[in-house]
């Protein structure tokens, strides 16, 4: 009777995670999230406020019906804009959705970043990192995106190894 009282608890915690498994679809890919827009809003005091404008790509075969979002915006390492929103929609299967979500920036951490920039101007651009948490209705756990990348990136002159020598005749 011992022995049933202690695997009882351990077979209800395996079928129930085996349960949540079968909640993913097997050939399932985060969906992509981008910053397509920026609006900027009354503020009041310290902080500025923006309407930001995000777009959702669901590049799988079943719908997500998104609940939730947070999302922060971090340029050269400093954070710049944090948001979240409860307004729930539908990101179609291997559809796409915008989102308008407020976001605020603390004028403080803004200066911050303004100083670093002036003192240390990036050589290829200016890095940003957009970190997303999507809640979704009838998901297991939360879906945590990162998107990295740099703006105003000059493209490097192509380098040629063919280094062109002297002229000389004869044969080879």
């Amino acid at each position: 009777m011992k022995m049933l009282y202690r695997t009882l608890p351990a077979i209800l915690l395996l079928s129930l995670l085996s349960g949540c498994a079968t909640l993913i679809p097997p050939d399932y890919d985060d969906p992509e999230v981008e910053v397509v827009g920026l609006r900027p809003l009354p503020s009041s005091g310290l902080e500025a406020r923006f309407e930001l404008s995000l777009r959702v790509v669901n590049p799988n075969p079943v719908g997500l019906d998104l609940q939730g979002i947070y999302y922060e915006l971090y340029v050269e390492g400093s954070k710049l804009l944090s948001g979240a929103s409860s307004n729930s929609a539908i990101i179609p299967a291997y559809g796409e959705t915008t989102l308008a979500i407020e976001a605020s920036a603390s004028m403080l951490g803004s200066f911050t970043l303004i100083q670093k920039l002036l003192n240390e101007p990036p050589e290829n651009g200016i890095g940003y990192v957009l970190k997303a948490k999507l809640s979704v209705a009838n998901w297991p756990m939360a879906i945590r995106i990162q998107r990295e990348g740099r703006i105003g990136q000059q493209k490097t002159p192509a380098v040629s190894s063919y280094e062109r020598g002297p002229v000389t005749q004869g044969r080879l």
